[in-house]
């Protein structure tokens, strides 16, 4: 769920580190359970705008996520304990496939746009 959180851009919030009472951490528990609570969460993963989100983002989960816990987050470990989350790993995944194969495919597509317009033109 962190990765979910990043991805959609939700804020993190601060707490005190069980281990050490006088400092804070960083944690996704609480906005996660606000986001899988809401009826529409779904939806709102469904209609993000994946193009919106900034680049930053895929780094830090390929970085901190897909490659630095890629044993923890392998799907078909994931499975044996939930189904529920093997889908939203699997949907991480496939965003950050999607943002390297569109690298590649809108300098093209820009291309093609000007090639497109020229022709008009003349």
């Amino acid at each position: 769920m962190e990765a979910v959180c990043i991805i959609t851009q939700t804020p993190y919030e601060r707490i005190p580190d069980p281990k050490d009472n006088s400092r804070r951490i960083n944690s996704y528990w609480g906005p996660s359970l606000k986001m899988v609570g809401k009826s529409n969460f779904l939806n709102m993963l469904v209609d993000l705008n994946i193009d919106k989100v900034p680049t930053k983002i895929f780094a830090k989960l390929r970085s901190d996520y897909l490659i630095a816990r890629k044993k923890d987050l392998n799907p078909k470990r994931i499975a044996k304990a939930s189904s529920a989350c093997v889908g939203l790993i699997k949907w991480i995944i496939a965003m950050c496939q999607y943002e390297e194969v569109m690298k590649v495919v809108k300098p093209k597509q820009a291309a093609l746009n000007a090639a497109n317009h020229t022709v008009k033109v003349l």
